[in-house]
This record gives structure tokens, C-alpha cells and sequence, in this order.
């Protein structure tokens, strides 16, 4: 499908095009040849060089994905993170799809990937995010929005390394190292990197326990820990026709603002880890036609370990002198497949057909909590009245998709994707996506493009009981985008370009458990629409960069969007101060967030932050850079959940770092 780049490049000749013909099937590999002329591709899209948002101050992921424009970011009470695309539904973790050197990483549980949004920029070659439906790899359209992760494990990447160390406000201290070296055929890669820190948030407001009449008297403010403590490590090894990769990430954090939005203990403790390994191959069968195929395992899982309610919490007739103590664990896993055929033997098409199939089930669920009828001890409810249905959870799904790229003219190319999708808890699903590319001049570029999407619903709504803050639902159809788009671009040369675009999204099904018994249901239809502009320009010793979002809609119970931000406005700059030192920064501007129905707080506030850095590199490739994030100490907060705490959760102040790094 994306090969109808190769029809609209500019000044690009034959061996430029056949060469981007022969790739379609890998974005990341078309974004990395002609990343100069990424304007071309189908997709409403944002590039970021890893290198060039170090120097803006960016330290992980998740900075960079804020200054995407239509992306907010949402925390829930046990401090995971979601990435926003244009106000789609706040109240689900899936939305969007996280691919890592072309492995999607979204976990079981969640449908989330809330532990890679800390990864250090370091780590990190280049980010790519589609805005909208859209789909980097065979089986994974994301709802939506998809953001590719490049590592320094992409081909083309030169040997040597690089490593770095930081520390910072928050005790915090980390550091990591990135390694590649050719070996014949083969290109060996490793990174690995560590985090910590101390953080602990002042919450804004007594907890949940202030709506509850009995035991009100025990509701409480103070710091939520929010504390992290994080470690990955990476590897891959590949040729032109064969690799293999694999991550293994340990991630442990505070218990944040409770499992039940009720402070806990100061020693409360989460875990989310994770690993994965998949291997891919590459063959040409014969003369214009090519097999692709991959195959991959990953586990993940979620830990809990603290008191989630406090001396003398009374349930019932039952009274816990000593509080409500709980120690829970989930582990899942997936083994996945699929194989494709491409044939170009056509002089103005590449068709591709394929098909993805996977297995999804969990591998333990562990519920030990105090004794439910002594309020004493410890019982393992694992079996008997378990946090998780563990035998229900288990899912194989069946994708098969067609796809043809078809080359009209010199100025015109569109691209046509089918998929079929049919899961053991979910009823098939039909999709398509269609998209048009119109270079009008040299300089004008216009797209159009319609899709439909899908999610799944996550297992924590689908499995979840006997816990009072999350009741799964097993009747939960999947979520349904329909997608209108338009850009239009303004290349000013080939790495600067102005873009406008507009879009028109409904959405049907919508997941959220915004009722008295906490339950998720297919609570909400919305209607979405808005427009987005992005600049980015280079001078001779400067950078600059400005983003804006409107986002507007209505839920069908709603006069308007809820937890969503009508106005979104990002801008970064950097500029060579000479001798080595340049100076970077980003200002960002999030709107107000209206309340959902029935909820009497008043809307969120509207916040302004910005970030500064100072760096130095000397010419033998070390250097040092200092900065201060969120420069002003602006209160931010993310709106919580109606009826838990009377305030909305706050996130880390201001923030000062310092990094040396080298390359070598």
C-alpha cells in the first residue's frame, strides 16, 4: 500500500523507484530511504529525528509524543499512561498501537504500552506517528493512531555506540548504552538502559473514601509514591533475508493513587514486566515475487503488592483492623504468525495478500488478600474468588488482509487495503482503508483518505471480578472508526514543510465504565472532528517547529467531548550558539477538559509548560547537556474519575537534569 510513494516523489529516479516499490511492505524501511520526501507517504503523519529531540530536552517517548500534534496523554489511578489521538475515548488504553522496530508491543492486560513510553530518547532512532486508522505492519491497524518506535537496530545504522549517564531532581539516576557491529552478512545490535528515582506526588485532595458515609473518617490526603524503577535490554541480529529480535524489559513503580482511588501504603508497589522475541524472513520465490513471513512470542503481566484499604476499613458487617491487604499478579502471552505474497509484476501495481493468526491466553493469576470473613490473615483466593478470570481469557484471532498500490499517473496514486479479522471473542470484523495522493506541483501535495478500524476490547474489560473498581464484561462488542481525512502539504524544501489537515471521525461502541457498579460497558457513540496544523523549518544554525490541534465532537450523551482537550499548541526551537553549545526548548499549551455527565467539579484547567536545555558536544563525539523541565512549576494534573478522588491527579513539577554522553 505505501508504494504509492514511488509515484509522487520528487526528482526521484528509476532506481529510486523500484528500489521503494520492492520495499512496500516495510514502512520503517521506505521512511528510512526517502525520510526526506516522507510528506509523500499516504498517511497523516509526524516524524521525529531521535538526535534532533534530544537537543530540544526531550528525555523519553512520551515527551516526544506530546509534541505530536493532536496528542494528549492520560494517567489513570494506578499511574499508567496513555497516549490521547484527537480526544478518541480517554477512558480505554488501546486507542492506539505501539510497534518497536516493527514488533507491536501493546500488552494482554491493558491493550496498553504504558512501559515503553519511559524509554530514553537515547535509546531511540526515529519516531514515526500515524494520526488517525492507519497501519505501519501486517496486523496492526491502529484505531486510533500508531506510532513506530526505530531503534539503532534498523539497517543502514553505522557501527560503533554510544552511552550516556544522567541524574536529577527526585534522586533520580539512570543511564544506557546502544552498540552495532557488522559481522560479515550479519548486523549485530544491543541496547540496554536502567532508571530510577524517588518520585512522590502531593494528591489534590482527600480519596475516594470521602464519598463513602462509613468510613469517611478515614479518608485521607498525602503523597502518592509514583516513584519508578525501570531496566531493558535489547538485541537483534539479521541479514538481508532473515532476523531475529527480542526485549526484555523489568518495569516497578509506587502504588500510585490506589487500586480502589484510595491512598495506600507508602511501601505499595506495582510491576508491569515484559519480553518478546520474533524472527522475520525474507525471500524472493521468483522473478517479482515475494514471501514475507514472522513469527513471535511475548509475555507480560501486572503485579501488585500493598494495602489498598487502611486500619479500619469496614466492608459490611466486617471490620479490618489491620486494612485490607492485597497481593495480586497477572502473566499472559501470545504466540503469533503470519506470511505474506507480494507480486509487482504489473507495470502500475503491487499487490500484496497475506494473512496473521495469533493465541492469546493467560498463565497465572495469583489473588492473596487478608481473610474476607475474619478481616485477619492471609487467604489465597486464586482459585475460589480470584481478581481475574484466568480461565476465561484466552483468545485466537484470524486476520486476513489484500492490499493493492496502483500507480494512475505521474501526479496521481492511490492505495486500497482489505482485512477480515474474526477473534473467538469477538464477532469478524471488515475493513477497509483507501487513500489518494495528489501532487499538484513540485511543491503541493494533497491527500485524501476514508478507513474504518476496529478494537478488541482489553482483557481487564472483558475479565476482570470480585474487584469493585474494574467489573469486566464478557458482552462487550469491539469499538468501530469510521475515518474522513484530508492534508494538504506545502514542501518548502526537502526536509521543511507546512501541513493543514482535517478530519471527521465516528465512533460506535465505546468502551467506558463511567456507571454506578463500575462495569464496562459499550457505553458511547461519538462524533469527532477537527484540524491540525504542523510546521517545521531549518536554518542555517536553528530549528523551529509549531504544532496546533482543534478538537471538538460530542459523545451521544454528551453536549460535549469529556476528559478532552478542545485546543492543543506545541511548538520547539533550538539554535547553534557556537563552539559546541546549542540551545533547545519546547512550549506546550493543553486546554481545559470538560467533566462528564453528572460529575459537579469544574472542568480541568488549561496549562502552559515549557522545558529548556543547554547542551555542548565537543568534536570527538562527547558532550554534556543540562536542563529543566516544566521551567515555570505549573500544576499539572490529569482529570480522575468521577466519585474516587475529590481532585484530579497531579504529575511531577519542575525537573532538572543533567546528561553527559559519548559516541564511539
Amino acid at each position: 500500500m505505501l508504494a504509492c510513494y514511488a509515484a509522487v516523489c520528487v526528482g526521484a529516479d528509476d532506481s529510486t523507484i523500484d528500489e521503494l516499490t520492492s520495499d512496500i511492505n516495510s514502512f520503517t524501511k521506505t521512511a528510512t530511504q526517502t525520510k526526506q520526501n516522507i510528506d509523500y507517504l499516504p498517511f497523516i503523519m509526524s516524524v521525529w529525528d531521535g538526535k534532533q529531540l534530544s537537543k530540544l530536552g526531550v528525555r523519553t517517548l512520551k515527551d516526544a509524543l506530546m509534541l505530536v500534534p493532536g496528542v494528549d496523554v492520560s494517567v489513570d489511578n494506578v499511574r499508567n499512561k496513555s497516549p490521547i489521538f484527537r480526544s478518541s475515548n480517554p477512558f480505554a488504553y488501546g486507542q492506539s498501537k505501539l510497534l518497536i522496530d516493527g514488533v507491536v508491543v501493546n500488552d494482554r492486560t491493558f491493550d496498553g504500552y504504558s512501559i515503553y513510553l519511559d524509554m530514553p530518547i537515547e535509546m531511540i532512532k526515529r519516531i514515526e506517528a500515524v494520526r488517525g486508522p492507519g497501519s505501519f505492519a501486517d496486523g496492526a491497524n491502529g484505531y486510533a493512531g500508531t506510532i513506530s518506535v526505530v531503534t539503532y537496530a534498523e539497517k543502514g545504522s553505522k557501527d560503533g555506540g554510544r552511552a550516556f549517564i544522567t541524574g536529577g531532581s527526585y534522586q533520580s539516576y539512570g543511564g544506557g548504552a546502544v552498540f552495532n557491529k557488522t559481522l560479515g552478512e550479519w548486523r549485530f545490535h544491543i541496547d540496554a538502559y536502567h532508571y530510577k528515582d524517588d518520585a512522590k506526588i502531593a494528591v489534590s485532595g482527600k480519596d475516594a473514601l470521602s464519598y463513602n458515609p462509613i468510613n469517611s473518617a478515614l479518608s485521607r490526603s498525602g503523597d502518592a509514591q509514583t516513584w519508578l524503577d525501570t531496566s531493558a535490554l535489547g538485541i537483534s541480529l539479521a541479514n538481508d533475508e532473515f532476523s531475529i529480535s527480542g526485549r526484555f524489559t523489568a518495569y516497578e513503580l509506587g502504588s500510585a493513587f490506589g487500586n480502589f482511588y484510595v491512598l495506600p501504603n507508602e511501601e505499595g508497589q506495582q510491576k508491569m514486566p515484559s519480553w518478546y522475541v520474533e524472527g522475520k524472513y525474507r525471500k524472493e520465490l521468483f522473478e517479482n515475487t515475494y514471501l514475507e513471513a514472522k513469527a513471535g512470542y511475548m509475555e507480560d503481566g501486572w503485579e501488585s503488592y500493598a494495602r489498598t484499604y487502611p486500619a479500619g476499613m469496614k466492608i459490611g458487617a466486617m471490620s479490618f483492623a489491620d486494612g485490607y491487604w492485597a497481593d495480586l499478579a497477572l502473566k499472559n502471552r501470545i504466540a503469533y504468525g503470519g506470511v505474506s505474497v507480494r507480486y509487482e509484476g504489473f507495470d502500475d501495481h503491487s499487490i500484496k495478500i497475506g494473512t496473521y493468526q495469533s493465541f492469546e491466553k493467560n498463565i497465572l493469576v495469583r489473588s492473596v488478600t487478608t481473610n474476607r470473613l475474619t478481616g485477619s490473615g492471609w487467604v489465597d483466593y486464586s482459585d475460589t474468588a480470584p481478581f481475574f478470570d484466568g480461565d476465561a481469557a484466552r483468545r485466537k484471532t484470524t486476520k486476513i488482509y489484500m492490499s493493492d498500490s496502483w500507480d494512475i499517473s505521474d501526479k496521481w496514486a492511490l492505495s486500497f487495503e482489505l482485512g477480515s479479522d474474526e477473534g473467538s471473542d469477538f464477532e469478524r470484523q471488515n475493513d477497509y482503508r483507501v487513500a489518494a495522493v495528489w501532487q499538484a506541483s513540485e511543491s503541493d501535495i494533497f491527500k485524501f483518505m476514508t478507513s474504518t478500524a476496529y478494537r478488541a476490547p482489553a482483557w481487564q474489560e472483558l475479565y476482570g471480578m470480585n474487584n469493585p473498581a474494574r467489573v469486566g464484561n464478557r458482552a462487550l462488542k469491539p469499538e468501530r472508526v469510521r475515518a474522513y481525512e484530508a492534508q494538504y502539504i506545502k514542501k518548502l524544501d526537502h526536509d521543511d514543510s507546512i501541513g493543514l489537515n482535517i478530519f471527521y471521525l465516528q465512533n460506535a461502541n465505546q468502551i467506558n465504565k463511567i456507571n454506578a457498579q463500575n462495569q464496562y460497558r459499550n457505553a458511547d457513540d461519538s462524533t469527532i472532528y477537527g484540524s491540525e496544523l504542523e510546521y517545521k523549518k531549518r536554518f542555517n544554525t536553528a530549528s523551529l517547529y509549531l504544532g496546533y490541534s482543534y478538537i471538538n465532537g460530542k459523545t451521544s450523551d454528551e453536549n460535549s467531548l469529556p476528559a478532552a482537550a478542545m485546543h492543543l499548541a506545541k511548538s520547539a526551537a533550538s539554535i547553534e550558539l557556537g563552539g559546541g553549545f546549542l540551545l533547545g526548548g519546547t512550549l506546550l499549551y493543553v486546554g481545559e477538559k470538560k467533566r462528564v455527565a453528572n460529575d459537579s467539579r469544574g472542568d480541568t484547567n488549561a496549562h502552559i509548560s515549557g522545558d529548556a536545555t543547554l547542551s555542548y558536544e565537543a568534536k570527538g563525539g562527547w558532550g554534556a547537556q543540562v536542563g529543566v523541565q516544566n521551567i515555570a512549576n505549573t500544576a499539572i494534573s490529569y482529570p480522575s474519575e468521577q466519585n474516587t478522588y475529590a481532585g484530579d491527579y497531579p504529575t511531577n513539577k519542575r525537573f532538572f537534569f543533567i546528561k553527559l554522553f559519548s559516541r564511539f
